[in-house]
């Protein structure tokens, strides 16, 4: 751990700490919604943000906020931002012009519902409403906001590479360098360090956290592929980067993931010496990516 005072004991169980967290989420998301006096903006935009799946990423923030003793306003600040990023990264992901999706979540897209201009709108919105919580937003001013806001726009950086890599034809193989798990990854890291830094962690704790969600955001990808390798092969049809999985076959995607996994959990649980809100961060991420693997391995199955 780094030369900071220790973090107090925090015993809570995961499951315990959820029941707590989770309506906390809901309640935020629903707060700092970015509404305006137009009705059928706003019924798209809770459309947007509810109901929002497992809340994996802003659940993240909070634990990892939890964990180096981030300020609860700016804890849940990230909490939202993260996920009102998220929501909007997914909303013009499944534009006609990026993946031309037709279902997300069990429900119509949303460019399908309301049209692609008022999706994009939307999508827009809440990327804003994402800058303004950094910057002050629902918490209050932090002296941080700076190099928060720099963290926040450095992943929306990477996040727009990303999606440009998928979009231009190339022939490439996936692999080490390859910038499939940009837009991913840059998500997860962002998620494990806007709230410390909002409220001014070492620079050891959020590289340390920066990190175990740059390994975690390469597994989750990997996973996802396999979920995605029908709409991939199509892609790659027309000149996409392959991916890992296209390339070695969903095995070795799970055995990437697992390695992955790894790797992330040592590295963190050493730093912070096994803290228990450390172990509490590493089995709720752990318990994410081993569902998405139980997940691509059903499909296997069935496709078998």
């Amino acid at each position: 751990m780094s030369a900071r005072q220790q973090v107090p004991l925090d015993r809570m169980s995961l499951e315990t700490f959820l029941g707590k967290a989770c309506p906390k989420i809901e309640r935020a998301l629903k707060k700092s919604l970015p509404l305006t006096h137009n009705s059928l903006f706003n019924a798209a935009l809770h459309d947007a943000v509810f109901p929002g799946g497992k809340r994996f990423r802003p659940t993240l923030a909070l634990l990892a906020s939890r964990l180096v003793l981030a300020d609860d306003d700016h804890a849940l600040t990230a909490a939202v931002a993260v996920e009102y990023l998220h929501a909007s990264a997914l909303i013009l992901d499944d534009l006609p012009g990026m993946d031309n999706a037709r279902e997300r979540r069990g429900r119509p897209c949303l460019h399908l519902v309301y049209d692609e201009g008022l999706a994009v709108v939307v999508a827009l919105a809440l990327l804003n409403a994402a800058y303004i919580l950094v910057v002050g937003g629902i918490s209050r001013v932090s002296v941080a906001a700076p190099a928060a806001f720099r963290e926040l726009t450095e992943c929306v950086a990477d996040m727009i590479a990303g999606q440009a890599a998928d979009l231009a034809p190339s022939s490439e193989p996936w692999g080490e360098h390859s910038e499939q798990p940009w837009k991913t990854s840059a998500l997860f890291r962002l998620a494990l360090t806007l709230g410390p830094v909002l409220s001014g962690a070492e620079a050891a704790d959020v590289l340390t956290l920066s990190h175990f969600g740059q390994l975690l955001g390469e597994a989750y990808q990997a996973l996802d592929d396999c979920r995605d390798i029908d709409e991939d092969r199509a892609s790659q049809r027309r000149g996409r980067v392959a991916t890992l999985v296209i390339q070695h076959g969903s095995a070795a995607a799970r055995e990437t993931a697992a390695n992955l996994m790894v790797e992330a959990r040592r590295n963190l649980l050493a730093y912070f010496q096994h803290h228990p809100a450390a172990v509490r961060l590493c089995e709720f991420a752990t318990s994410a990516v081993e569902q998405a693997a139980s997940a691509t391995a059903k499909r296997d199955t069935c496709v078998l």
